[in-house]
């Protein structure tokens, strides 16, 4: 509740749509929406697609994106709004 309307920054992985079936619940908003995740948990993002990776690709999970958002609620799951994302280059 305390971040609901807030606008954060995550940098994490690319999980597509939920390729590795970290999320119990199907997609919030659209059936577009895709995961992003990180040490403490994954979450659905809506609102824009990364363009260079493909949702729906394996080999792109775990791809490091940095990724502007608000938080939101829909039916009691919590879910990202992209505002940008940036897809950051491999260490």
């Amino acid at each position: 509740q305390d971040y609901l309307d807030s606008t954060v920054e995550i940098t994490g992985y690319f999980h597509g749509w939920d390729l590795l079936g970290e999320l119990d619940s199907p997609p919030p908003v659209t059936r577009s929406d895709w995961v992003i995740a990180d040490n403490s948990g994954a979450i659905y993002v809506t609102g824009m697609l990364v363009q260079q990776l493909n949702p729906s690709s394996r080999d792109q999970v775990g791809t490091v994106i940095r990724l502007t958002a608000t938080v939101n609620i829909s039916q009691e799951e919590v879910y990202l709004e992209a505002q940008s994302i940036e897809v950051l280059p491999e260490q």
